[in-house]
């Protein structure tokens, strides 16, 4: 007979306390409790003085010791984390992983030493095996800064960039769970979580609009947590590795009395143009994609209206041309935007170097390291050693063309280094 409601155990415990019964002084009255023992509270997962974060956990009972065996330390079982939870599963998150916003939560877990499942089965896992801290989330944090090799991609890159999506790939991370993918707009950030768990070393972004330029950054799930993104790679819909394709030239913006004419020459393996509109000059808005090389712009409000020109055709968009504003005539041949490189020297300096640009006489350097972007120097060469930097600091650099009127060029491509 299955004792599914435990009688046999009642049973037994009521033929004990008849016979005890019997003997108490005054029936129907328990004893006091005895001298030399107390009543006191502990931790049911440690056994030991309960925190704060068991009581949070609802982990606090309390039971009888005899005096002086009562739990004398606080429990250090009970830990409070940061944790992002990916397709159903937690996983914690490293203190320097700060580009998660608000996908990053705060939870109470139970540290607990590693035990071996009896044939590898998990249904003999604990009850509470969900609120483990992974092995290596555990370690001693000496250990963990004698070698900082957080596992970070290598090798990030675009591998397609067309008008309605950017596919980008990296180099498979040994041992690695999975990739968490984060995007920005801005080289120095925020960068917003634009993923779940990615299980391959590639990733299609789908929600991406011409003319945009995107920053991407890959974390590695690994050992239980979210490791730190390192290095940001920038991507342009449209455009794949800088893009062979040029900006049109000589773009011309004429005020009419019948609204704004926006003019420009051809652009060789062009078969369509994108027109851009900005009434402050720097925020700039798709406003129609034509086969020719003219557009007349009836809806323009006032003169303070601005314009810039793309080229694309079938596998890939241009860069921007340079601003023109209403009235101003003509933007003359564009400068082409220059390609950016950097290194670390042995001296903690950080090495720029770009290509020379035709039709440039100077070339303008800015950096980022903080909120905003700063122009640092003008130079006439293709070299700069940017120095007296923060060892501590990622810096991101970006170079303009600049010409004899003061004509700039579309920005280069943005380089981060942390020297």
């Amino acid at each position: 007979m299955h004792d599914s409601e435990g009688v046999r155990a009642l049973n037994l415990w009521n033929q004990i306390m008849d016979r005890v019964y019997k003997k108490f002084p005054q029936q129907g009255e328990f004893p006091g409790m005895p001298g030399g023992i107390i009543r006191s509270e502990f931790c049911t997962k440690s056994g030991k003085i309960p925190t704060d974060l068991c009581r949070a956990a609802n982990t606090v009972s309390s039971d009888l010791f005899v005096a002086g065996t009562e739990p004398k330390e606080p429990c250090d079982v009970h830990v409070k984390v940061k944790y992002a939870e990916i397709n159903g599963k937690k996983y914690m998150v490293d203190d320097k992983v700060t580009a998660l916003g608000g996908v990053v939560k705060e939870g109470i877990f139970i540290k607990r030493e590693p035990y071996t499942l009896p044939y590898n089965n998990p249904k003999y896992k604990p009850l509470d095996a969900d609120l483990e801290l992974p092995e290596e989330f555990g370690k001693d944090d000496k250990d963990k800064n004698k070698n900082d090799n957080s596992p970070s991609v290598l090798g990030l890159k675009v591998m397609e960039s067309r008008l309605d999506a950017i596919t980008i790939g990296w180099e498979p991370v040994q041992g690695a769970e999975g990739y968490v993918v984060l995007r920005a707009t801005s080289p120095a950030g925020p960068f917003a979580v634009l993923s779940e768990l990615v299980t391959t070393n590639s990733y299609k972004d789908t929600a991406v609009q011409a003319g945009t330029t995107y920053y991407y950054q890959i974390s590695v799930i690994a050992n239980g947590s979210i490791q730190p993104a390192k290095d940001a790679l920038e991507a342009v819909p449209g455009m794949l590795g800088g893009g062979k394709l040029q900006p049109p030239t000589g773009v011309t913006v004429v005020s009419t009395p019948v609204g704004i004419t926006v003019s420009w020459q051809p652009a060789a393996g062009a078969t369509q143009y994108l027109v851009y509109r900005s009434y402050d000059g720097s925020s700039f808005e798709l406003i129609t994609v034509v086969s020719g090389t003219g557009y007349q712009d009836v809806t323009a409000q006032g003169s303070n209206v601005w314009y810039k020109v793309s080229a694309k055709n079938e596998a890939e968009q241009s860069a921007m041309s340079a601003p023109v504003k209403a009235g101003s005539g003509t933007q003359g041949d564009s400068l082409s935007a220059p390609l950016l490189t950097a290194e670390k020297t042995e001296s903690g300096n950080v090495q720029l170097s770009w290509n020379s640009v035709p039709g440039a006489v100077r070339y303008q350097i800015e950096r980022h390291s903080g909120s905003s972007w700063q122009e640092i120097t003008e130079v006439t060469g293709t070299q700069y050693t940017d120095t007296e930097l923060n060892q501590n600091t990622a810096y991101s650099y970006r170079v303009y063309a600049v010409n004899a009127t003061g004509q700039k060029s579309p920005v280069s491509n943005v380089v981060k280094v942390q020297p």
